[in-house]
């Protein structure tokens, strides 16, 4: 087992991942994919097409028969990726390391709510993101029979009604609902199997809206380890999201 993640990842990204988990020869894994509440949410800023980790992935993987070809000469020499190269040499400051991945939302500076004020500055009410490349990530997998399970991290209601007015937070509440729902519906459609952590972490769980510390980490293995033991999906039987 491995943790793949990458920050500020999108959709690009997470089909590049698998693509990459495919060409690698993996083969009968489980494929746990986590997203974030606010992954179906609309923006006002535009979506890179390419991912925000395009580059890492052109050095692994290629595009063309050339890049591909040195992606494959690299490959033995993964030590020489400079991605790996700088988190070795330099000490990674923000949640690589004590105390910064154990800080609670309210307890811990006002990072929470400066990150909530962007939040707030450039969520776009309205209709939400679709859904269709989760289907193509499921499809991608299946052809080395890897087996894509959906992790769905709650949100932070604590936080909202905290930091925002009371009219302000209920729209919050519906709207971050509504992507819940759908996202749930759209998943049982597809046959894609998932973990619902509604109801399942608490506010102290949090660093912000929707990252959780170093206690939610601990939380979210706890309910992937129970998902590999039972091999069905979890969720929760009443949904933490205000209706």
């Amino acid at each position: 087992m491995f943790n793949g993640a990458l920050e500020g990842a999108d959709p690009p990204d997470f089909l590049n991942a698998a693509e990459l988990l495919t060409s690698r020869g993996m083969k009968g894994a489980t494929v746990v994919l986590d997203i974030m509440p606010n992954r179906f949410l609309e923006f006002n800023q535009v979506e890179n097409p390419s991912g925000n980790q395009a580059r890492r992935f052109d050095r692994l993987l290629g595009h063309g028969a050339v890049s591909s070809l040195l992606a494959e000469i690299r490959r033995p020499l993964v030590i020489l990726d400079p991605d790996i190269l700088m988190n070795c040499l330099i000490r990674k400051k923000f949640y690589g390391v004590d105390p910064y991945r154990n800080r609670v939302w309210d307890k811990d500076g006002d990072l929470a709510h400066r990150r909530f004020q962007v939040f707030q500055q450039q969520i776009a009410f309205g209709s939400l993101r679709s859904f269709a490349w989760v289907q193509e990530l499921n499809s991608l997998l299946k052809r080395s029979d890897d087996k894509l399970v959906i992790f769905v991290t709650p949100v932070n209601e604590t936080l909202i009604d905290t930091y925002s007015s009371k009219e302000y937070a209920a729209r919050c509440h519906v709207e971050f609902s509504r992507a819940h729902q759908s996202l749930l519906e759209y998943l049982d459609r597809q046959g894609i199997p998932y973990i619902d952590g509604s109801n399942q972490f608490e506010a102290e769980d949090f660093v912000d809206l929707v990252h959780v510390n170093v206690h939610g980490q601990r939380r979210i293995a706890e309910l992937i380890d129970g998902y590999m033991a039972e091999g069905r999906p979890i969720s929760a039987s009443a949904h933490q999201y205000a209706q």
